[in-house]
């Protein structure tokens, strides 16, 4: 009997190759996104346990620690002068670890206790000093990458009604997550970060790490 071989012709194999070539490209070019995707879900639910922590901490009150005295227990002398990590140290027990308080999209890195070695460099959101729980639209936190023109030596950003916020290119390229008063958290891009402002219709301080 006779034995028949089958072979592929150089049309067929340039088929093949140039499949396959697309099929790696596809999956090159996916996997950047996928991997933005997952670290900005991660990114979202850090600041759904930052917001808890908030409102965990004054549970009686409408008031958060940024607001109260260092010598009350609370961390505002911190806060308007650069620290803002301390407000994280004193709502250490409401947030259990402050590897929470980095983006995984950030190249700041986290620590592994609220010891002496945290600093403002071991965070990368920022507080809403003058967030107010009884203004549910009103920034309570979030990536620090939010800005309106260079920040003061004492990190303080100061909008007010006639602001126009943004996201610089850190962290989520041009986006951001923020976390308000009552307890939500959203994805924002430029124009939708304005909109959430002006909803909230309050001047706000923020403090940055």
């Amino acid at each position: 009997a006779s034995t028949r071989r089958f072979a592929f012709t150089v049309i067929e194999l340039v088929v093949i190759v140039v499949i396959l070539t697309m099929l790696f490209v596809l999956l090159l070019s996916g996997l950047p996104r996928a991997k933005q995707k997952a670290q900005n879900q991660q990114c979202v639910n850090n600041l759904k346990q930052v917001g808890l922590a908030f409102r965990l901490w004054n549970n009686d009150g409408y008031k958060y620690p940024m607001q109260y005295p260092n010598i009350r227990g609370g961390s505002m002398d911190s806060a308007t002068n650069g620290e803002i990590c301390w407000t994280f140290v004193v709502m250490s027990n409401e947030l259990n670890t402050p590897k929470i308080l980095v983006c995984p999209s950030d190249v700041r890195k986290p620590v592994v206790n609220f010891g002496p070695g945290f600093a403002n460099s071991n965070v990368s959101y920022f507080v809403g000093v003058t967030a107010d729980e009884t203004q549910p639209q009103m920034l309570l936190s979030g990536d620090r990458n939010l800005t309106n023109g260079p920040l003061p030596p004492n990190r303080l950003l100061l909008l007010t009604t006639n602001s126009a916020p943004g996201w610089n290119h850190e962290l989520h390229r041009f986006r951001g997550n923020v976390a308000l008063a009552d307890g939500s958290v959203q994805s924002l891009d430029i124009p939708r970060l304005r909109t959430a402002f002006t909803n909230a219709g309050n001047s706000t301080l923020l403090a940055f790490p």
